[in-house]
């Protein structure tokens, strides 16, 4: 007969009368905790019914995390995950006050016979417990039924309870759980002297001051800084700094530090449209062999931000320890590819052909469900805006009339979709562009109207947002039909990767054409020259639309473009 399973029950501490949690890792987990076969917990509740509920959310937790772990292969740590000796040594000394207080506390309301001879029984187990452990450097205490306190379970306790979480196989771990044995051991000493009838006195709690730590200082630095531009790469950067050096106290960072960070992160992938980390996925756990990032990237994603990061603290900070010598200044990148190896090229006629005229964009064109991929590359085309730009667009208040032409109104400042964070490249690049002839002829004002009617507030509503962003599917789905069409090319420095080969298709058509005034104005409508140079020349915003309209008509492709279906239905 199959044995019914028993329900779990809370254990009980027999000295302080706290409700603890002890359940058993299952075998397949258990190298993931550092080779425990249990996990203990306390549940802070000295009141069994609160505890036995308190149980069942905890146990439950713990089996949703051992699928985790089993899913990520990695351990998730909740607290911080190093200590120094400064700090073990504090929470070793509130250890000692903590039982010495509570022992006292005891013994002032009156300890009966029966009371005096379980504290004679109890410092004997725990006083035998200590001295096996110390003797034998083994400080396990999961291996069968618990029958008295646990000392692995009261220094985890004390090391959660402080806000670390150190993995059970590292240094740190065991350099404390040895420092917590020495002191456990003295305490009971403490203790029995008492019981003999000595006066011992419980130390005064100590005024910790905190020490400040590098996460402090990053976070301080980042609390103003919007997540755009500079702002974003510095949100970008410092957490992965912090992770490599580990969250120090900040006397402590040292220029090897930097070093360290600098030198790994360009071996870290960093390609877009890769997968993600994973959760729990260590930064260390991603440097390959050779440098993969571009020079730029490195640069101006890692570079530039620490520098400014460190300036601000070693002016911020110093008089708290921030050490001053800290520089990025002489780090040089250590890759072989070279600058401009990322950009991108005009595509040549026949590309341009197989693009627009293929049976790709054929099937985009006629389905209503799949306009929005036919809309994009349309509009990247005759705009040579960039994808975010377009993506981002609200058909409600974004597509206007100024004079007597249609206009795409790129303003990170007017209304956008609540999932999204508007925003253009650089202040410059706010301006009106005019929509081109081309485009008003295969019906894309039926297009936005379609849109206008659902209600929604992005252009490409079938594109969804994802981090904030507009165009993160889009930009991945373009840089798949690129590759699907079998026009990626990854030549260095003059590679089709991405949307991006559309605004060097308008410049360089441009450029071709017989009038110099075309290719002297293109930055005008692509965000180059920005809507403050035209107030310089002395036009009018009107004045300066039909000027851009002007110069776009001028700007033709050779293409049978085909025209799209009817609109039957568009989703939100």
């Amino acid at each position: 007969m199959r044995k019914k399973a028993s329900m779990p029950t809370p254990w009980k501490h027999p000295t302080t009368g706290n409700f603890y949690l002890i359940k058993r890792i299952p075998a397949d987990l258990v190298s993931l905790y550092g080779g425990r076969t249990q996990v203990q917990k306390s549940l802070r509740t000295k009141d069994r019914a609160t505890a036995e509920k308190l149980l069942c959310q905890e146990w439950l937790k713990l089996d949703a995390e051992f699928e985790q772990k089993r899913r990520t292969a990695a351990p998730t740590p909740s607290g911080r995950t190093s200590i120094t000796d400064d700090e073990i040594q504090q929470i070793v000394r509130a250890y000692t006050r903590h039982r010495l207080f509570h022992d006292e506390l005891e013994r002032s309301a009156g300890l009966t016979d029966h009371s005096y001879s379980e504290t004679d029984r109890l410092l004997d187990e725990t006083e035998a417990r200590d001295r096996a452990a110390i003797a034998r450097g083994n400080f396990r205490a999961d291996d069968g039924p618990m029958q008295g306190p646990s000392l692995l379970l009261a220094a985890e306790d004390w090391l959660t309870e402080h806000g670390f979480d150190l993995p059970p196989d590292s240094p740190d771990y065991r350099r404390f759980v040895t420092e917590f044995a020495k002191a456990s051991s003295r305490v009971t000493a403490l203790v029995r002297k008492r019981q003999a009838g000595d006066p011992v006195d419980t130390p005064p709690a100590e005024a910790v001051e905190k020490s400040i730590r590098l996460s402090d200082v990053i976070k301080d630095f980042l609390r103003d800084k919007k997540p755009e531009g500079m702002g974003k790469k510095l949100h970008a950067a410092l957490p992965k700094f912090l992770e490599i050096v580990g969250d120090k106290e900040i006397s402590k960072v040292r220029q090897t530090d930097v070093l360290e960070f600098l030198r790994l992160i360009q071996r870290i992938p960093t390609q877009r449209g890769a997968p993600k980390r994973l959760q729990g996925v260590a930064l260390r756990d991603m440097v390959t062999d050779e440098v993969t990032m571009a020079p730029a990237t490195f640069d101006n994603n890692y570079i530039s931000p620490l520098r400014l990061f460190l300036k601000w603290a070693r002016t911020t900070y110093q008089d708290q320890g921030f050490p001053v010598t800290l520089t990025v200044e002489g780090i040089e990148y250590q890759g072989t590819r070279r600058e401009g190896d990322e950009k991108q090229r005009a595509l040549e006629q026949s590309e341009l052909v197989r693009l627009f005229t293929g049976p790709e964009m054929k099937a985009f064109a006629a389905s209503s469900d799949q306009l929005h991929k036919y809309w994009l590359p349309h509009l990247c085309l005759f705009t040579g805006a960039r994808i975010n730009e377009l993506c981002q667009l609200n058909p409600q208040t974004d597509i206007i009339q100024s004079g007597n032409a249609w206009v795409l109104r790129l303003d990170p400042e007017t209304e956008g979709d609540e999932r999204v964070t508007k925003s253009l490249k650089n202040t410059s690049s706010k301006r009106l562009v005019p929509i081109h002839p081309q485009l008003l002829e295969l019906g894309f004002l039926d297009y936005v109207t379609a849109i206008q009617k659902t209600g929604a507030k992005l252009l490409f509503p079938a594109f969804r947002p994802a981090a904030g962003k507009a165009s993160k599917v889009a930009r991945e789905w373009f840089a798949d039909f690129l590759r699907d069409t079998g026009l990626r090319d990854e030549t260095p420095g003059k590679g089709v990767r991405g949307s991006h080969v559309f605004r060097h298709t308008l410049i360089t058509a441009a450029s071709r054409h017989p009038d110099p005034v075309i290719y002297q104005q293109i930055d005008w409508v692509t965000g180059h020259a920005g809507e403050a140079s035209a107030v310089k020349r002395g036009y009018t915003e009107e004045q300066a639309t039909a000027n851009k309209l002007q110069v776009l008509s001028q700007i033709q492709f050779a293409l049978d473009f085909i025209r799209p279906v009817l609109l039957l239905r568009i989703e939100n």
